[in-house]
């Protein structure tokens, strides 16, 4: 993601009065994963991704994701296994303003995803979603 200087200004300001972004590196790109990094390192220059901690109701609320292996790609399962992968985020007073997931989120829900991509399949990805925006509007 390329932002000009006002654009990256407007997000910082969204974000840092309670917005949320959430991001999802398509097809697992690396290439994505290195420029989000650098737009947030951009947009955010004090802070820094940090994992969700497994204890977080992220993964909790409302669907209990840790309690059993995630639906995913051919590929996905050669590179990790049957392990969750980290989500990372930018946490501000308790609250994270920025969710990002490393490993495809989205091909399967676009109806475009191949077993030769690391990604997680719908059955997966739709849970992890609902608990991202549930954590968002949650008090």
């Amino acid at each position: 993601p390329r932002l000009e200087e006002g654009e990256r200004l407007r997000l910082r300001t969204y974000l840092q009065n309670g917005g949320l972004l959430v991001a999802s590196a398509c097809c697992s790109s690396e290439g994505f994963d290195a420029g989000l990094c650098a737009l947030i390192r951009a947009v955010l220059p004090n802070d820094r991704l940090e994992e969700v901690p497994e204890n977080d109701p992220l993964w909790r609320m409302p669907n209990a994701l840790r309690d059993k292996h995630p639906a995913v790609t051919k590929a996905y399962r050669e590179q990790h296994g049957e392990a969750w992968p980290p989500l990372l985020g930018v946490r501000r007073e308790g609250r994270w303003i920025l969710i990002y997931s490393p490993v495809d989120l989205c091909c399967d829900l676009e109806g475009h995803l191949s077993d030769e991509i690391p990604a997680y399949r719908k059955e997966s990805a739709v849970p992890i979603l609902t608990n991202l925006f549930f954590s968002a509007f949650a008090p």
